[in-house]
């Protein structure tokens, strides 16, 4: 059987660094769960900007450049849009039924869907609309 492999958005480090964070608690049983699965962890570009802005104005600047130093050491891959993941990021943001969706969000679901990523870290309703299943929320 494969691994999952899981897509950490925002809010999964946010929730999981961030001790009075409302669902800290809650995102420290979903990495211990996702441990004892050998998940697969990815992240993308765009969450690590998020995530950098998020620690610089709510935990300071150190917390902040820290995260960025130490992510690329860790096992958590990191997916880049490419000029075709922006492509179908906008067909999908100028389709009817997806017109509520945000860009970043639709660029994540296209970088999602080419890496046979299956679950995500996530609060977004967009994701399981386009068969992700969301997981720690």
């Amino acid at each position: 059987m494969a691994a999952t492999r899981v897509f950490l958005d925002t809010i999964a480090f946010e929730s999981f660094i961030n001790r009075g964070h409302p669902k800290h608690l809650s995102a420290i049983e979903a990495f211990e769960s996702l441990a004892r699965l050998n998940a697969y962890l990815y992240t993308s570009t765009l969450v690590i900007a998020d995530l950098h802005d998020y620690l610089l104005a709510n935990l300071g600047y150190n917390l902040a450049r820290e995260f960025v130093k130490i992510l690329p050491l860790t096992s958590i891959g990191t997916l880049r849009p490419t000029p075709r993941d922006e492509s179908r990021a906008y067909k999908t943001i100028n389709t009817p039924a997806t017109q509520n969706i945000d860009y970043k969000t639709a660029l994540h679901i296209s970088m999602i869907a080419r890496s046979g990523i299956t679950h995500a870290f996530s609060t977004s309703p967009h994701f399981p609309q386009h068969r992700i299943a969301l997981i720690g929320t």
